[in-house]
């Protein structure tokens, strides 16, 4: 009787074009829902000491990560999931052995997107057309699956590209994230009602689990608070149950902008 191969999992780590999987020591790989950027950490030995010498790492330079799977669920199971580009922001060298840290994170090359603050009035928009302008200025393609939103008015007022999208995406119920050199908003909502793609066994390939419940964050409803900007009155507009309403005072177009908030 053929013996089962065993499942096995690999990394594939590039650096600035080259493979360095031979050097990695540690690895790990976030990937948020939304709300900020995926990101990796590598820790590399360097016994022949060529990192702190000719391949010294640098901010900006570019990492790549891949998952390689085989015979996974079953024999001839095999997949590759490619994380995707990331550019390198934190570098930390410790010794004796020599060993080096790096950060790196998934978004535009441009610094720009996150670090430089700019003022601007958006008029007569759409959530998607703002998130297209944004994301044409940093070369990044831009995933949209969501209502597409009319925006009668938003100031940028002094703040980053991605820190201002970022806000705007939140107040709509929309998450965003920079992936694979897209930009993606998406409907949190909506993604919640979608099947799931994979049922896990309790004793199954669950080796250790909990479960919480909080009521911290949770609401029956909402009341907002804006100037009517036609009346330059203020008006309350609520939703839902009021026993343990959301409240927030801020800027709306109208009634339907109020309720989509």
């Amino acid at each position: 009787m053929a013996k089962m191969k065993t499942r096995s999992a690999r990394l594939i780590i590039g650096y600035n074009g080259r493979e360095i999987s031979g050097d990695m020591e540690d690895f790990t790989y976030t990937d948020p829902a939304g709300g900020a950027s995926d990101s990796i950490s590598i820790k590399l030995g360097d016994r022949d000491g060529k990192w702190i010498d000719a391949w010294m790492p640098e901010k900006g330079d570019i990492a790549t990560a891949s998952i390689l799977v085989e015979d996974w669920q079953k024999e001839g199971d095999s997949r590759n999931l490619f994380t995707g580009e990331f550019i390198v922001d934190e570098i930390g060298l410790s010794g004796d052995p020599v060993s080096v840290s790096i950060g790196a994170v998934s978004k535009p090359a441009d610094d720009a997107f996150s670090a430089t603050k700019r003022s601007r009035t958006w008029e007569n928009v759409t959530l998607r057309e703002i998130a297209q302008t944004i994301a044409g200025k940093y070369h990044l393609a831009l995933v949209y699956d969501g209502e597409d939103i009319p925006i009668q008015t938003k100031e940028q007022d002094g703040e980053t590209d991605g820190a201002f999208l970022k806000s705007l995406c939140e107040s709509y119920g929309l998450l965003l994230k920079v992936y694979r050199r897209k930009l993606v908003l998406y409907d949190r909502e909506r993604y919640k009602e979608k099947p799931a793609v994979l049922t896990l066994e309790r004793l199954g390939d669950v080796q250790e689990w909990s479960f919480e419940r909080t009521r911290d964050g949770s609401y029956t409803g909402g009341k907002i608070t804006y100037t009517d900007p036609m009346t330059e009155k203020d008006v309350v507009y609520t939703v839902g149950m009021q026993t343990r309403p959301l409240e927030l005072n801020e800027k709306a177009d109208n009634a339907a902008d109020a309720e989509r908030i």
